[in-house]
């Protein structure tokens, strides 16, 4: 699957693509909202930052603060999917669509940097790190 776009010579990830990506290990939606946000009770290996393309085609920081609103609804949407689906299969299925959907259209990370931080994600793991600290 190739979702790289380029932007002002760059290549760029829309944020709606990285579990898709990562095959919906790592990076889940409530995961990357998780990181891209302010929030301090997460270890990152680097700051990992979001982008997005304002009216006058300015490239703007999604903030981060904004991000856990994000994780809020995502963590929300689970609720709702919990409290009236029967299956779990169906559950998950619509928490996949629903949640990526949350994540902003307009958003997206410089591919260098996602590939970095994945890449220390995996170093991490390697030298026996905890993914809870660092993923939740």
């Amino acid at each position: 699957m190739n979702v790289v776009v380029l932007i002002q010579g760059r290549e760029a990830v829309p944020v709606r693509a990285i579990p898709f990506l990562t095959d919906w290990r790592e990076l889940q939606p409530e995961t990357i909202a998780r990181l891209l946000s302010d929030d301090e009770e997460v270890y990152r290996p680097h700051k990992l930052l979001a982008l997005r393309i304002d009216a006058l085609g300015n490239l703007v920081e999604v903030p981060p603060r904004w991000w856990g609103e994000k994780r809020r609804e995502i963590k929300a949407i689970s609720e709702e999917i919990k409290a009236v689906q029967p299956g779990h299969e169906s559950g998950r299925q619509r928490w996949r669509r629903d949640a990526t959907r949350a994540l902003p259209l307009g958003a997206f990370v410089w591919k260098a940097d996602l590939e970095d931080f994945v890449a220390r994600i995996v170093q991490m793991e390697k030298r026996g790190a905890s993914r809870r600290c660092l993923l939740g």
